[in-house]
């Protein structure tokens, strides 16, 4: 990792705790493909995809709504719900799963020294709610920890206060990974018509050319440092 020109040089202890906090998670990613089987009212790769979440997270918060809508779906008479009412009464739960008591209980009990996230300006909600809640737990648990604020597609403006170059090699890799979300690079797909991969490649490919770097892609960070819970100043 290399600090931008207008960011003081930073050193970092790579032995620190560090914690991820992205929407792209394997866990995560393996919901959501749960979700988008049941969004297409397809049986078999909704009970496919639920069965995958199970064998590598079985105890998994939203395991247990998942398979109740999973269960519904695969009903004989092909009426999921009788009525919007059980309809609701089925989906709370999974709402309840995806609230915010976990990602508050496991960076205390982690206590990370370094985090890596989506930034808060950003258009997407996911991305925006994920800030605040880190934020509203740092500041509360009076945290002290490094941030640092990915860019993203999504993200409207920040500032580029660390950067990590790649080359085509690492850019395959990467690609690989990408394309393990099988729901957003479907979904790009379908909506974009670019895979999730390519978009995310283009993204990195600009902030390279836009920093003048030889390696022709790059990740960009903004820092924000928290200090018994109190966010810092640029440079502070």
């Amino acid at each position: 990792m290399a600090a931008a020109a207008e960011c003081p040089p930073q050193t970092q202890d790579f032995g620190a705790k560090q914690l991820d906090i992205f929407e792209h998670s394997r866990d995560l990613m393996l919901r959501n493909d749960v979700l988008f089987a049941l969004e297409q009212r397809d049986a078999l790769l909704a009970r496919a995809a639920c069965l995958k979440l199970e064998a590598e997270y079985p105890g998994d918060h939203a395991l247990p709504p998942l398979e109740l809508l999973v269960t519904t779906l695969e009903r004989p008479d092909g009426t999921p719900f009788a009525d919007p009412a059980e309809a609701a009464q089925a989906l709370h739960p999974l709402a309840e799963a995806q609230d915010d008591a976990w990602l508050h209980a496991h960076i205390l009990g982690l206590q990370p020294d370094l985090v890596f996230m989506p930034h808060g300006n950003d258009s997407n909600a996911t991305h925006r709610h994920t800030y605040k809640s880190f934020r509203a737990i740092a500041v509360g648990g009076r945290l002290t920890l490094q941030a640092f604020l990915n860019q993203d597609a999504k993200t409207l403006g920040m500032r580029s206060d660390l950067y990590t170059g790649f080359d085509a090699a690492l850019a395959d890799w990467k690609v690989q990974l990408l394309r393990h979300q099988c729901s957003q690079q479907q979904r790009n797909l379908r909506t974009l018509g670019i895979g999730f991969d390519a978009s995310v490649l283009q993204l990195n490919r600009a902030a390279a050319a836009s920093m003048g770097l030889d390696e022709p892609y790059a990740e960009v960070f903004e820092l924000m440092r928290f200090v018994d819970g109190v966010p810092q100043a640029h440079g502070g």
